[in-house]
């Protein structure tokens, strides 16, 4: 295919030992090299395996914050689509990794699939889309129709009506046809749910579980809808807690 993978990992040192002189930077940033390179051979092992010889794999460490070094990386080598992966039990661990992939998703050009760690991967069989039903990305949407035309995915555009939503029947009837119009893509349904007293993110899960979709995607220049599912304890659920990733366009 002429694609090439970089694996990148960050060794993130903490703040208290940054001015530490004896704290042993070096000895960490081998050690993690080994170990990506350990990664890198399994993964060419699989490709090979698979018949997917003409991927090309790579891997680099580096020492800094993980969300600033990741955007760094994706933007010297201009990257197509970035993968992150989240772990983590606690509230702390969850807050952090939440700001890493806010951050990352907010200073990128290209699309973000965050997976969280124990995401079991069945296929893209149903893309929940979230949208506010006012604008249309056409950059965006023309990823994600391509996303999904690769998995033969059906998209579910997915509507959550909060408190003051002021989307109208006929507003959302509008923006059906030019969503349609602008995909071009026959397998689509729409969804439009009342948030009542559930959060916006709680809602999308409630609909992935209930209609067995695999991943949410959703566009991040959308200001107020993006903060609503990227505050801090949202992230969390989102990205940490739940099975399903979420991919996130620009």
């Amino acid at each position: 295919t002429g694609a090439e993978i970089y694996l990148f990992h960050s060794v993130q040192v903490p703040l208290q030992a940054a001015e530490m002189a004896t704290y042993p930077l070096d000895a960490l940033e081998k050690e993690a090299a080994v170990r990506l390179g350990d990664i890198a051979v399994e993964i060419t092992n699989w490709l090979d395996k698979e018949r997917f010889r003409k991927l090309v794999v790579h891997h680099q460490v580096a020492i800094g914050f993980a969300g600033e070094e990741i955007v760094s990386k994706a933007k010297s080598d201009k990257a197509d689509l970035i993968v992150m992966g989240t772990h983590g039990t606690g509230v702390i661990e969850g807050m952090i990794l939440g700001s890493n992939a806010s951050s990352v998703v907010q200073n990128v050009a290209c699309p973000v699939l965050v997976v969280p760690e124990d995401a079991e991967f069945e296929g893209f069989k149903r893309i929940a889309y979230a949208s506010d039903m006012h604008e249309i990305n056409a950059k965006a949407l023309e990823t994600l129709v391509h996303f999904a035309k690769h998995f033969r995915s059906e998209i579910q555009v997915l509507h959550i009506l909060t408190q003051g939503d002021d989307l109208s029947p006929e507003q959302a009837n509008s923006f059906r046809e030019r969503f349609k119009n602008t995909a071009q893509y026959e397998s689509l349904s729409f969804h439009i749910i009342y948030a009542e007293d559930k959060s916006v993110a709680s809602m999308i899960e409630e609909f992935m579980e209930t209609n067995d979709v695999e991943v949410v995607g959703m566009v991040t220049h959308h200001r107020s809808f993006f903060d609503k599912l990227f505050h801090p304890s949202l992230t969390r659920k989102l990205t940490v807690h739940a099975r399903k990733p979420l991919l996130a366009f620009h």
